[in-house]
């Protein structure tokens, strides 16, 4: 038993749950960052980690 979908028998479920987990991270996240005026670095982080997505998601999907 693997520690990815562990006690979800169904296969479609899994990989759903996989791809969720793929995801970039919220978009509000900037603006809860803004209140320690951590903004700017927080857009950037956010713009990396989307742009990474595309090339991993990508892949991901290719192998499900």
């Amino acid at each position: 038993m693997s520690l990815v979908g562990a006690g979800v028998s169904d296969s479609d479920l899994q990989k759903a749950a996989i791809i969720i987990a793929a995801t970039p991270a919220m978009s509000i996240y900037p603006v809860l960052a803004q209140q320690y005026g951590q903004e700017q670095q927080a857009t950037t982080a956010m713009l990396l980690m989307t742009v990474m997505s595309f090339v991993t998601i990508s892949g991901l999907l290719f192998l499900l």
